[in-house]
C-alpha cells in the first residue's frame, strides 16, 4: 500500500511539476517574446574569436589572436554586422536591417506567422545550433539538429558540417515587436515576410597566414525565403560591417570593386602606445543572388545552375561613424535612405559624383590608399562608428521562392598599414580562385607568400583573367598579368560576335606585372563580346555578357 502510495503521490508531484514548467514556459515565452529572446554562441574554431553570434541576426565582437599587440580583447577587428534586406512589397518601400540593434525575430515563419506567435512552445528549438567536425554524439546540438527548420543535411540525413566548425540558426524578418523604432518611420516598415537562414563556420586551428589563411578567417551563408503571398520587387541584400582595430578613431572605408570587397584600412601606422602593426580587415562578397541568363551558369547554395549569373555587388555605402548626419559619408537612417544606397545614391537620393573623375558612381572611396591614387575616404571624417555596407542586387522574390548569398570576413597583416591591405588583398584573390567545395569543405592549407615570390610567380607567363563581374551592366573590370622582360607591345580590345573590333581598351608597351583596366559599356547593346589580348605571337581571348 505505502509503495502504491509513493507511485501515485510520485506521479502527481511528476503532474503538477509538468503544469508548473508549463505554465513557467509560456510565461516566461512571453517575457522572451517581448525581449526578443536573444541567444549568443561563439565561433572559436581558429585564431578568430567571434564571441556573439545570436539568433536574431547579431554577429559581432570579433577577436584575432594572430595580431602581434597587446591582449585578445585589445585584439579586436569586429565590433557589429549585420544581414539587410530592402525592397518594394505591396507598393511601398520595406527595409528589414540589423543595425547595431536586431530587427529580427528568432525561428522561422510558420503559417505566415513569426515562429515566437505561432509556435513559442518551440523556442527552444530557435537557438543557435553549434556542431563541430568529429564532435561529441551527446552534443544535443547535434542530437536536436533542426532539418526540419532548414539546416542542412547530408545525403544520409546526418548534419552536414561546413569546414570543422559550424554555427547554423533561423530568424525572420517579419515580428513588429522585434523591430527597432527608431529605424522606420512606422514599425510596419521594417518587416518584411523573409525567413533567414544563416551559417557562419570556418576551419579550425591556429597558423598564421604564412602557414594556412584558412585559419584567419570565417565565411557566412545566409538563405532567404519569401514566405509571404506578395513578391518582394527591386531587391537588394546588404551585408552591414562596423570594422574596429586598432585605433578605433582611425579606421577608413573603402571599397575594391574588382575584388568584391569592402574593407577598413588604418589612417596611422605604427603607434607606440598601441604598439604592433594596424590590420586591414575587409568583408568579401563570394556569390551573390541570382538572375536569369540563357547563356551563363550560376553557383547556387554549392551547386551550378544553368541559365543563371550571380550578381556582383552593385553598390558601396562607406560610413564615416555613426553619428554623422552627412547624406554621403553618415549611415542610412530610415527605409527609404537604405534604399536610396542599395541604389548607388546619398542617403538623400543624389547622385554621387567621384571628384577624382568627375563622373558619377556607385562605388565612392574606391580608391587605392597603397598607391595613394583616386578617391579616399577624407580621413576628418571618421569616428569610432565608421563601417561599410555592400549591396548586391536587384531582384524579385516571389512568394515562396529563395536567394542566397556568401561572403567571408578576411583579416590580413603586414610589416605596415600598407602592406596589411596587400596581405587582405592576397587571401581574398585566393579565395576567389577556389571551387565552392573547398571553402565549404575542403582541408588543404593555403599560404600567402612575399611579395617578391608572388610576382615572380605571377609573371613568367601572359595570363588573361575572366572579366568580373560577368555578366555586367554597364561596367566591368579586365585583369591580366605581363610576364618579365617583356618589352613588347600589349594591346586589349573589344570584339562583336562577328569578329568585328569596336574598341580597343589598350595599346602601349606595359610594365611586368599585374594590371587591370574597367571597361565601360554603357554605349553598346545587350549581348555577347569578346575580349583580346595581344602582344607579339601572344594571342589570348575570352567571352564576356553585357546585360541591359
Amino acid at each position: 500500500m505505502n509503495s502504491l502510495m509513493t507511485r501515485k503521490q510520485l506521479t502527481l508531484l511528476l503532474f503538477l511539476s509538468a503544469l508548473t514548467v508549463c505554465y513557467a514556459q509560456r510565461n516566461d515565452e512571453k517575457t522572451l517574446l517581448q525581449n526578443g529572446f536573444i541567444e549568443s554562441r561563439s565561433f572559436d574554431a581558429n585564431t578568430i574569436l567571434l564571441d556573439k553570434i545570436t539568433n536574431r541576426g547579431d554577429f559581432n565582437s570579433a577577436s584575432w589572436s594572430s595580431l602581434n599587440y597587446g591582449t585578445l580583447p585589445a585584439k579586436r577587428v569586429l565590433f557589429d554586422a549585420g544581414f539587410w534586406v530592402s525592397g518594394f512589397y505591396k507598393g511601398e518601400i520595406r527595409s528589414a536591417v540589423k543595425y547595431y540593434s536586431a530587427n529580427y525575430s528568432p525561428g522561422p515563419i510558420i503559417n505566415g506567422r513569426p515562429a515566437m506567435d505561432e509556435s513559442p512552445s518551440d523556442s527552444l528549438r530557435y537557438r543557435v545550433y553549434k556542431v563541430f567536425k568529429g564532435n561529441d554524439p551527446q552534443n544535443p546540438d547535434l542530437l536536436e539538429w533542426p532539418s526540419d527548420l532548414g539546416a542542412p543535411t547530408n545525403e544520409q540525413g546526418a548534419p552536414l558540417i561546413f569546414g570543422d566548425q559550424i554555427l547554423w540558426s533561423v530568424y525572420n524578418m517579419f515580428d513588429s515587436n522585434s523591430v527597432n523604432p527608431n529605424f522606420v518611420t512606422t514599425k510596419q516598415k521594417g518587416i518584411l515576410p523573409i525567413e533567414v537562414q544563416q551559417k557562419i563556420y570556418g576551419r579550425e586551428g591556429n597558423k598564421k597566414d604564412f602557414e594556412n589563411i584558412f585559419h584567419n578567417l570565417f565565411f557566412i551563408e545566409w538563405t532567404i525565403i519569401n514566405k509571404g503571398s506578395s513578391s518582394i520587387d527591386s531587391a537588394f541584400i546588404g551585408l552591414w560591417a562596423d570594422i574596429d582595430f586598432y585605433d578605433i578613431n582611425s579606421n577608413i572605408p573603402a571599397v575594391d570593386v574588382n575584388r568584391q570587397t569592402g574593407y577598413l584600412w588604418s589612417g596611422i601606422d605604427f603607434t607606440p602606445s598601441l604598439g604592433g602593426v594596424p590590420p586591414s580587415v575587409g568583408l568579401t562578397l563570394l556569390y551573390g543572388p541570382v538572375k536569369s541568363h540563357p547563356d551563363s551558369t550560376a553557383i547556387f547554395k554549392g551547386r551550378e545552375i544553368s541559365g543563371k549569373y550571380n550578381l556582383g555587388l552593385s553598390s558601396f555605402k562607406g560610413i564615416g561613424d555613426d553619428t554623422n548626419l552627412d547624406p554621403l559619408y553618415g549611415p542610412p537612417r530610415n527605409e527609404n535612405q537604405v534604399y536610396s544606397s542599395a541604389n548607388g545614391f546619398s542617403n538623400g537620393g543624389g547622385i554621387i559624383i567621384d571628384p577624382t573623375t568627375t563622373r558619377s558612381t556607385k562605388f565612392p572611396f574606391s580608391g587605392d590608399p597603397i598607391n595613394e591614387t583616386g578617391w579616399l575616404f577624407p580621413s576628418d571624417k571618421v569616428g569610432n562608428g565608421s563601417g561599410i555596407i555592400l549591396f548586391t542586387g536587384s531582384f524579385n522574390l516571389a512568394p515562396s521562392d529563395t536567394q542566397w548569398v556568401m561572403a567571408a570576413f578576411v583579416p590580413g597583416l603586414g610589416v605596415d598599414k600598407k602592406e596589411s591591405i596587400i596581405k587582405m588583398r592576397e587571401k581574398i584573390d585566393i579565395l576567389h580562385s577556389q571551387p565552392y567545395d573547398s571553402l565549404a569543405f575542403g582541408d588543404t592549407p593555403i599560404i600567402i607568400t612575399s611579395l617578391d615570390e608572388n610576382l615572380e610567380e605571377i609573371s613568367k607567363t601572359f595570363t588573361l583573367s575572366q572579366n568580373y563581374p560577368n555578366p555586367f551592366n554597364p561596367s566591368t573590370t579586365i585583369e591580366f598579368n605581363v610576364p618579365l622582360n617583356t618589352t613588347r607591345n600589349v594591346k586589349l580590345s573589344i570584339y562583336n560576335i562577328l569578329g568585328q573590333e569596336i574598341k580597343t581598351l589598350l595599346n602601349k608597351p606595359m610594365s611586368p606585372g599585374h594590371h587591370s583596366i574597367t571597361f565601360d559599356a554603357s554605349d553598346l547593346s545587350t549581348g555577347v563580346y569578346v575580349y583580346k589580348l595581344s602582344s607579339g605571337s601572344t594571342i589570348i581571348s575570352k567571352k564576356m555578357i553585357l546585360i541591359k
